[in-house]
């Protein structure tokens, strides 16, 4: 019985662990395809939509009721759900993993090669790793505390660093 539970458990874990890791999308989902619908409530709250054209997530105001399944709280859901190669902009966060090889161009030292590490913290930020596997960057949620090197506040700056082609 306990060989049982043991291998019930190891499959909820693997279940889990596999549900967590971010894999690109081949093709486009028809919810992302979908135009911003605001709705046609009274409230107005910021949330995001994938925008096909730019192949981004931008932000809009949506009033509470209505609208379609293109609206996601916050921008990592939309990322996401609808990622096929979205592009961002800003900085990575440790400097101090940065190695300046020549002038404004920097590399990082074996650090897109590590895991992806959420770390040991409380909050939910949203982050963005180099998947060496896959070859390019997904978002994922970071703690706050901890964690590796292969940690960037955008996609964009995780791509230019860890050298998405």
């Amino acid at each position: 019985m306990k060989k049982y539970i043991f291998i019930l458990l190891l499959t909820c874990l693997l279940a889990y662990t596999l549900s967590q890791t971010s894999e690109p999308k081949s093709e486009l989902e028809e919810k992302c395809k979908l135009e911003a619908e605001p709705g046609n409530g009274t409230d107005e709250s910021i949330r995001f939509f994938f925008d096909e054209t730019t192949q981004k997530c931008q932000n809009f105001t949506f009033t509470g009721d209505g609208g379609n399944e293109n609206n996601f709280e916050t921008e990592l859901d939309c990322l996401n759900d609808c990622f096929v190669g979205v592009e961002s902009e800003g900085t990575p966060q440790h400097e101090e993993d940065i190695v300046f090889v020549e002038k404004d161009q920097p590399i990082l030292e074996w650090e897109c090669d590590k895991p992806k590490e959420a770390g040991s913290g409380h909050d939910s930020i949203q982050k963005f790793y180099y998947n060496s596997k896959w070859k390019t960057c997904f978002a994922f949620k970071y703690s706050g505390e901890g964690g590796n090197g292969n940690r960037f506040s955008t996609r964009s700056e995780c791509e230019s660093n860890c050298a998405v082609a």
